[in-house]
């Protein structure tokens, strides 16, 4: 049970290093280790709750014990937050193209701008519908007062606009809004606890 937190923070640690000694040069895998990296406590807190929960596995659904309740919403907080984190990163490679250009291989650099703007805020979309559209999450975060409900209603619109903005204010504000986005579950739960 132990090793399990101890063997996620050595793989992280050597993720880590291997990100600063140059595998953010690879192609996409920079996005993807950011994305991770945005996640990766939340999956090791729920690594954590499943430890002394039981030997059950990482974010299993359908089990009572509320312990691995608990892990699997920290699961699905790391779900919203890895896909949202990564289009931010695209977006920054957007921004960084002159800079980029011979150093590494980014998808701002082998697909277009264009494109990868679209695909960033794709994902964005993406996210946001299921939010939005998923009886899950609004049952998963449901508390008293609203928090989840008014992050959605507010970071969700933020999406929308930073889209509509010239690159590095729309990053800014996409940032925001993840932070508005995750507030508002991560309250949901603090509220859930309370009660």
């Amino acid at each position: 049970g132990g090793f399990s937190f101890v063997g996620w923070s050595i793989a992280n640690l050597l993720l880590m290093a291997g990100y600063a000694l140059g595998m953010q040069k690879i192609f996409l895998v920079k996005n993807i280790l950011c994305g991770f990296f945005a996640v990766s406590p939340l999956l090791g807190a729920s690594l954590l709750g499943i430890h002394h929960g039981g030997s059950m596995p990482l974010c299993l659904p359908g089990n009572n014990n509320e312990i691995i309740i608990a892990s699997n919403k920290l699961c699905q907080l790391a779900a919203i937050g890895f896909p949202l984190q990564i289009s931010r990163e695209i977006l920054k490679d957007i921004e960084d193209v002159d800079v980029d250009r011979g150093e590494k291989r980014t998808l701002p650099l082998v697909i277009g701008e264009v494109v990868s703007k679209r695909i960033a805020y794709g994902l964005v979309g993406i996210v946001n519908g299921s939010m939005l559209f998923s009886p899950y999450y609004w049952k998963m975060f449901a508390s008293t007062p609203p928090a989840y409900a008014v992050s959605v209603a507010v970071g969700t619109p933020m999406c929308f606009v930073a889209s509509r903005l010239e690159l590095g204010k729309g990053q800014r504000l996409l940032k925001k809004s993840i932070y508005v986005l995750l507030l508002g579950m991560i309250s949901g739960l603090l509220i859930q606890s309370q009660s």
